[in-house]
């Protein structure tokens, strides 16, 4: 418990920082005041509850994944749900959907290609009955949508390209208030819902065969947790882009800092440090100084890279 506040009291500070820090910082002690309203409601606080959002989606599927496949160097691209929704937002590049807005087609066609490679998995899960199995099914459905993807850039329009890169470097800033919602409410209800599998999660950790013995029906598992990371992953990617390594470092670091293997008290400490390690990652953006804006995904590589090499070398010493 000591834990889990602690990292709540780090989220909170994380935060308030990125209501303060930005192009025009913003002395804490005046956050609130009528000098800085517009610059806060209009841009600040949407941005950090973006971050937080999606801090938080990407941990948890990421904590789904690596107990699905009882692998803790899974995430939730493993399989191919970003890839899909990376080929939906190039074929938006492409032209393809050229009646809508150009920020609208890319959303729309990154929603699209995630839901289409979770219908692909579920499809899958029909005739694929071990996780080891549907993982590399998962990562050649990556490598098929990461090839189609340099195809349509290769052939894209150089602005079109322009726009299909600046969407891959990530960020939290393309979220107003009016799309908060469409963002939010899918990820609030779902992580909801995870709380409700965190049993069976654990039984899973013992095995497939002895998760069956304990009476868990281990196809339904599955299936929950590929709708259920599919869902938050790709509304993620839909909205701020392919985000690397919070999926991935997030629950290591969980397992790492409170010694434990329960889902139970994983889930929320995920849910608090995920928030925190998205939140720090956008601040780190600022870190170029004069107003340059650093790449999200460089950011949160430097910071999650050293977490999984860590986890490489303690899996390994395990083994």
């Amino acid at each position: 418990m000591k834990l889990f506040f602690s990292s709540l009291i780090v989220l909170s500070a994380a935060f308030f920082m990125s209501l303060a820090i930005g192009s025009v910082s913003i002395p804490i002690n005046e956050l609130f005041s009528p000098a800085y309203q517009e610059i806060i409601l209009k841009f600040r606080l949407p941005k950090a509850i973006t971050a937080l959002l999606a801090g938080i989606a990407l941990s948890v599927s990421g904590l789904l994944m690596q107990a699905l496949f009882h692998n803790p160097l899974a995430d939730p691209f493993v399989l191919g749900i970003n890839a899909g929704g990376s080929l939906g937002a190039a074929i938006a590049v492409a032209g393809l959907f050229n009646i809508l807005p150009r920020q609208i087609s890319m959303i729309g066609g990154a929603w699209l290609g995630s839901a289409v490679s979770m219908l692909i998995i579920l499809a899958m899960t029909k005739r694929v009955r071990d996780s080891g199995s549907l993982l590399i099914v998962g990562v050649m459905l990556g490598y098929i949508a990461s090839a189609l993807v340099s195809m349509l850039i290769h052939f894209s329009r150089a602005e079109h390209v322009q726009g299909y890169i600046s969407w891959s470097f990530g960020t939290f800033s393309g979220v107003g208030w009016d799309r908060i919602p469409l963002f939010s409410i899918p990820i609030l209800i779902i992580v909801i819902a995870c709380f409700f599998i965190t049993k069976p999660l654990n039984s899973l950790l013992l095995g497939e065969n002895s998760a069956r013995l304990l009476g868990v029906n281990v196809s339904s598992l599955r299936l929950y947790v590929i709708i259920f990371t599919a869902a938050l992953s790709g509304t993620v990617t839909a909205f701020c882009g392919p985000i690397a390594f919070i999926g991935l470092a997030v629950p290591h670091i969980c397992r790492s800092i409170s010694r434990s293997g329960d889902h139970a008290k994983l889930l929320p400490l995920c849910i608090v440090v995920g928030g925190a390690l998205a939140l720090l990652a956008d601040l780190l953006t600022h870190a170029g100084g004069r107003g340059a804006i650093l790449p999200l995904n460089a950011v949160t590589s430097l910071v999650g890279a050293p977490f999984v090499i860590h986890a490489l070398v303690y899996f390994r010493k395990r083994v």
